[in-house]
């Protein structure tokens, strides 16, 4: 155990002096590790308007956009057979470590915060995807933390990850259309909303077994299993435990690309353990996307997203709840010039069945500027327009805003300054 921690800690330190072209650090015979990330850090202007919140109308603040730290191990079996592990690490670039971000819930408007909600903290050792496995010709498998479904369509193509929706070179995290309206659906109480539901809930889907398939000419598919992807067992369980092996999440996701088309569909199932009577609904949704990018360097694609939950409609003539669902559709437009990037992304949450006033929409308007191949700044811009009985709020909205984020019927807009450097 000593010799592996002084191994790890000599690599560490070794990554700090050695070239950046240096991939891979020698561990012990053919295992190596790497070390990469992401730093992405703006400076944000954020308002909120149709708001009678005194005192939470805007503000100017330094945010993170989600910088993160891996360490990523292999080791040779066999000709192509590996051993592979990979640590995941969050950071925030603007804050401390263990910062707490959400003020109390019960803090008043206007008053200063005192406290903090349980469990707030953002970031830290191994809060990213984790996992470990095994790397063969015939695929991936592994075990572990991952990220599942709710940032399917995104591109990311410093990395590699070709998608059909949004594409941004730099991105503000708050400014996400894919996680501020795709990801959310709303709960109302008699025809008055309620709260609102992450798709999963988290975004980290844990004690995940995941198989990746080898690239098979222009496709490739994905299949996540868990049991329990909220953490730790009977979390969301029953008043008894007759019902505790009930329960579980499959995801499944296809990807296509060849020439100037991209495509990708994905279908998730998730049933809380225990079932969903005291914690969330079970969850239906699924998600599909294609894009076309002509030798001009001009992108444009459509997305679509349904998503059902049970137990989310709650009437006095059912009091256990009926299923809520929307449809989101989103049309992201790019275009390359050189080392200049313009992006226009249109996102549109329709409304819930039986639910009046219940929709939202979202404009993005961005540039940014790639100084390197991984290093790029940008000018984001975006609004947020809530009808008048919905409350989608931006991606991270606890961390500004106050505790509450955006309330009904308000519109939230944000233009930043960002950098984003993939090392």
């Amino acid at each position: 155990m000593n010799v592996k921690f002084t191994i790890v800690a000599a690599a560490a330190m070794a990554a700090t002096i050695l070239p950046a072209q240096v991939p891979n650090i020698p561990v012990a015979g053919n295992t190596n590790i790497t070390i990469s990330g992401l730093l992405a850090i703006g400076a944000k202007n954020s308002q909120i308007s149709n708001s009678a919140r005194p005192g939470m109308e805007a503000e100017n603040y330094l945010g993170d956009n989600t910088s993160r730290l891996y360490f990523n191990s292999n080791s040779k079996i066999a000709d192509g057979w590996s051993v592979i592990a990979q640590v995941g690490s969050r950071f925030e670039a603007n804050n401390g470590p263990g910062t707490n971000l959400v003020p109390n819930a019960n803090a008043t408007p206007g008053t200063p915060f005192v406290g903090f909600t349980t469990g707030a903290y953002y970031g830290g050792w191994a809060e990213d995807d984790t996992w470990g496995g095994v790397s063969s010709p015939y695929g991936t498998v592994t075990f572990g933390k991952k990220t599942v479904f709710y940032s399917d369509t995104i591109e990311v193509g410093a990395i590699g990850l070709l998608n059909p929706g949004e594409s941004y070179r730099v991105w503000d995290a708050n400014e996400l259309g894919t996680f501020n309206l795709m990801d959310y659906v709303m709960k109302y109480n008699n025809g008055v909303l309620s709260g609102s539901q992450g798709t999963l809930g988290l975004t980290r889907s844990q004690n995940v077994v995941n198989y990746t398939s080898p690239v098979l000419g222009p496709c490739m598919f994905v299949v996540n299993v868990s049991k329990n992807p909220y953490g730790s067992e009977y979390q969301y369980g029953a008043s008894t435990p007759l019902n505790y092996e009930n329960g579980g999440m499959i995801n499944a996701k296809g990807i296509y690309n060849k020439g100037p088309i991209s495509a990708s569909l994905s279908f998730l199932d998730v049933k809380p353990q225990g079932g969903p009577s005291t914690g969330l609904g079970n969850t239906q949704a699924y998600r599909a996307g294609i894009s076309y990018k002509d030798p001009m360097g001009f992108k444009v694609g459509v997305v679509f997203d349904h998503t059902a939950v049970s137990n989310a409609i709650v009437t006095t003539s059912n009091p256990n709840g009926s299923t809520a669902s929307r449809d989101v559709f989103q049309i992201p437009v790019s275009y390359y010039l050189g080392n200049h990037g313009f992006y226009a992304t249109y996102t549109h949450a329709g409304s819930y069945s039986g639910i009046s006033n219940s929709s939202a929409t979202q404009y993005n308007l961005q540039y940014d500027y790639a100084m390197t191949k991984r290093a790029s700044v940008g000018l984001c811009g975006a609004l947020l327009r809530n009808n008048s009985n919905t409350a989608y709020g931006p991606f991270l909205a606890g961390t500004n805003l106050g505790p509450s984020g955006v309330a009904t019927g308000e519109y939230w807009r944000q233009i930043s300054l960002d950098l984003m450097y993939w090392f």
